[in-house]
């Protein structure tokens, strides 16, 4: 009994840690409770235990909590230890200096609830017409990476995500299963996708799929700017350089 116990407080706090990653801004014990159905006596023994450890803080101003530092150097840990990251991190370079926009490689991530998202693993050099930070983790129904990791995942991976809603961003996102799965087959048939202003507005992305030697699907390269700027550069040598990129990868695995 104390062993099943101790499982369930364990996997409480990794939904707090991903609900605070997950959410990108400070949040309080009542919204916490609210958003895991957490009893808010439980939530505040977990924050203060996650507080003591330095991997959370609490903001004096407002008594909300946000993801503390050792938990961006426990991340960078594990990203640095990763081989799909390092092999990519070159050639990420070498776009973002080419094309001066922001590259990333992205991968399947479920959040604890189970909305299918995509998470940016790895990013080129910081040249970007972006401003701001970008969420590492974001939905896969709005974003270039997200729909391209879609497009190509098995049918029983897909099938599994169709429980969810499709949250609406901006009055360009897709919120219709059924129109998603039209979309997906044109970016199956294009063998890229494209994405402009479905999550923020006035951002466009491009993305591809990176399969392994054995055609497995690792993860899909992207780019995403302002759309002004991106629509100046060339769609098609755009494409080309990615999908280049992502053979390059894809043959180290």
């Amino acid at each position: 009994m104390a062993d099943s116990n101790n499982i369930n407080l364990l996997n409480k706090t990794f939904d707090v840690i991903e609900l605070l990653a997950a959410a990108g801004h400070e949040m309080g014990v009542s919204e916490i409770s609210r958003s895991l159905s957490m009893v808010k006596s439980g939530t505040f023994r977990i924050l203060n235990t996650l507080k003591e450890r330095d991997l959370i803080y609490q903001n004096p101003a407002n008594k909300c909590y946000g993801l503390g530092l050792k938990l961006y150097f426990i991340g960078s840990a594990a990203q640095a230890g990763l081989p799909l990251c390092t092999v990519a991190k070159k050639y990420l370079d070498a776009l973002s200096l080419t094309f001066e926009e922001r590259f990333e490689l992205c991968i399947p991530y479920t959040q604890g609830a189970g909305i299918p998202s995509c998470m940016a693993v790895s990013e080129g050099s910081t040249f970007s017409s972006l401003h701001g930070t970008q969420k590492p983790i974001r939905p896969m129904h709005a974003t270039s990476a997200g729909k391209c990791l879609l497009s190509f995942a098995s049918d029983s991976e897909v099938k599994s995500y169709k429980g969810y809603e499709l949250e609406k961003f901006t009055e360009k996102t897709v919120t219709c299963w059924e129109e998603l799965d039209v979309q997906m087959q044109k970016i199956r048939d294009l063998g890229f996708c494209e994405c402009d202003g479905e999550f923020t507005p006035h951002i466009k992305g491009l993305a591809v799929p990176v399969y392994d030697s054995m055609h497995s699907l690792l993860g899909a390269l992207s780019v995403s700017g302002n759309d002004m700027h991106i629509n100046k550069l060339d769609m098609t040598e755009l494409v080309k350089a990615l999908q280049r990129a992502a053979r390059n990868i894809g043959k180290n695995f």
